[in-house]
């Protein structure tokens, strides 16, 4: 396969997370899977703890008026609220 070089793209180190979430969603990519990936590391490394570790971490980027670190967080609560609410539950 030849090597591609893209013409008009910036250092891929001169863009945020969120711009570059939004570039994977307009070119029809879902950046879910890597969320996914980040949502199961925190979870690992946190336990139980881990939706309180992200809720800190949201809080101080509104703190901070990061709307990078918001969006990335903001997905991390999303992804591990929706699997612990996805899990089953016995009932007695």
């Amino acid at each position: 396969m030849p090597h591609i070089t893209l013409e008009n793209t910036a250092d891929i180190s001169d863009s945020s997370f969120l711009e570059l979430a939004i570039e994977m969603k307009s070119l029809g990519m879902d950046p879910r899977p890597f969320f996914e990936i980040a949502a199961q590391d925190i979870l690992s490394q946190h336990g139980n703890k881990a939706i309180s570790y992200v809720e800190v971490m949201l809080s101080q980027m509104y703190a901070q008026n990061n709307p990078d670190g918001l969006y990335l967080w903001q997905e991390l609560h999303d992804i591990l609220i929706g699997q612990k609410s996805n899990k089953p539950h016995t009932i007695h």
